[in-house]
């Protein structure tokens, strides 16, 4: 408008007929044309006074503090300044420091990036399943692999990366991926704890994990842009809702589409990039396949077991309340705390099962066996072993009662004298826990023994002379 009034005055046109030619007011092309003659070219801009300018000093110590812009809305609504939620969004937004991304280039065969995308509802086998769709790009010719999956599990995530892997012929150097839990167990952008079965998996390969930074998806900009156009092109264009027909599908556009086209940044057709720049630049596949085991855990209950695939499997009694880690492959399992394999089972192909391994037990609760009485009452004396194996023979169904009895002795008798007294029981014939217990308490193993046994007390029967038992115990 300035520059047209000044073209217009110059060409001799008086202010009532600029006014008429443009349809404003003769007030505004005087103000106008006062302002030329004052030598400015332009309006000046109209300065407006922010309604929260005057509220700044609040604001920004509860933003340096980290509060939410909602936050900050509710406590000057709270001290009775009236102002929408909007305003202060805008505000706040205006407190942030712009950060500057610069595009990132990688060398042909060191980065690729993954992640996962959800594809929505699908029909497999008559039911409904929810489906992902997993997505691998190489950064530098952008060709990539998709697959779809039912889930985001450690080892289905790992099987993804198997596939892409075959699927170039070879494997990047490094894998970019956002802060998945099946990749990730902790954030830290300077310090990342990677996933131990993924960066196992990783170095099988001769690769390795950078995890992108928490809210930060420009570091990762290609698979994500590559899981926006797999949604977008093909998702989209999607006729079927079955689970078959989708497999077959996505596969076919990827290698008649999206490898094909010419991709939106680099001007190039992937493929023709991957086979002419990047293929040969891979790392090679490894003679042997990675074995992929199904990865979980489990909080191990009050009775020392964790239940896996229906059955229950014991675990050292020390770990009863803590959370531990489970690695099969189908074979064996294994259990882990933090980096400690603590124990191993072979799966069992049943169901309801209880495996238990007795040196999980603590010791006051562990099943004794009858080698580990015969072990107990060995270490007493090669008599108390003499005499147990003699009453062994006797009461074979009650002999252990017996022993558990011999073995308690020691807690207030010596070695020497139970054993000792075990021996002067059965030099005596006599076969019962009671009697030994009695010669013990009467110190009467101190006696000589006798040289002859009285027979009739060693082949037993009901021809006794009780009288003998009055003299052998006094």
């Amino acid at each position: 408008m300035y520059h047209t009034i000044k073209v217009l005055i110059e060409q001799g046109r008086s202010i009532r007929s600029i006014s008429r030619e443009l349809h404003i007011d003769r007030k505004t092309v005087s103000r106008i044309y006062e302002s030329i003659k004052a030598g400015k070219a332009s309006p000046e801009a109209i300065s407006r006074i922010k309604k929260l300018s005057t509220q700044a000093e609040k604001i920004i110590p509860y933003f340096e503090e980290g509060w939410s812009a909602v936050l900050i809305h509710q406590e000057l609504r709270r001290q009775g300044v009236e102002v929408s939620y909007p305003s202060v969004a805008r505000f706040v937004e205006s407190l942030k420091a712009k950060e500057v991304f610069v595009p990132m280039h990688s060398a042909p065969g060191d980065q690729a990036q993954v992640d996962f995308g959800y594809f929505g509802v699908f029909i497999r086998h008559g039911q409904p399943i929810k489906v992902w769709v997993f997505g691998m790009v190489l950064s530098h010719s952008r060709h990539a692999y998709y697959s779809v999956v039912t889930n985001q599990k450690v080892e289905t995530f790992l099987r993804c990366h198997m596939q892409a892997f075959d699927y170039f012929g070879g494997v990047p150097k490094t894998i970019k991926l956002d802060n998945l839990a099946s990749g990730v167990l902790q954030s830290d952008i300077y310090d990342p704890i990677i996933q131990e079965t993924y960066a196992a998996f990783l170095a099988h390969y001769g690769s390795c994990a950078l995890p992108s930074p928490v809210r930060r998806p420009e570091d990762k900009g290609k698979i994500e842009a590559g899981i926006k156009y797999v949604k977008n092109n093909f998702l989209k264009s999607l006729k079927s809702r079955d689970w078959d027909h989708l497999v077959g599908a996505l596969h076919q556009w990827n290698e008649e589409i999206a490898s094909m086209r010419v991709h939106g940044t680099t001007r190039k057709v992937p493929r023709e990039v991957f086979e002419k720049v990047e293929k040969h630049l891979l790392l090679k596949l490894p003679l042997e396949r990675y074995e992929i085991r199904e990865v979980t855990s489990r909080k191990v209950s009050q009775q020392g077991h964790i239940q896996f695939h229906h059955n229950y499997y014991s675990v050292p009694f020390t770990e009863v309340g803590k959370i531990v880690r489970l690695e099969s492959n189908g074979n064996l399992l294994r259990v882990f705390k933090d980096q400690t394999e603590v124990c191993l089972h072979e799966l069992d192909l049943g169901a309801g099962q209880y495996i238990t391994r007795e040196e999980h037990k603590p010791v006051g609760k562990r099943d004794r066996t009858e080698e580990y009485y015969r072990e107990q009452v060995r270490s007493i004396g090669s008599n108390a072993l003499q005499w147990i194996e003699a009453v062994k023979m006797q009461s074979p169904y009650h002999w252990i009662n017996m022993a558990r009895g011999i073995i308690h002795l020691k807690k207030v008798h010596s070695n020497l004298a139970i054993d000792q007294s075990c021996k002067r029981a059965f030099d005596f014939g006599l076969l019962r826990y009671q009697k030994v217990r009695r010669i013990i308490e009467k110190d009467l193993w101190r006696e000589p023994s006798l040289t002859a046994v009285p027979t009739e007390i060693i082949l037993g029967g009901f021809g006794h002379d009780l009288a003998l038992y009055d003299r052998i115990t006094q």
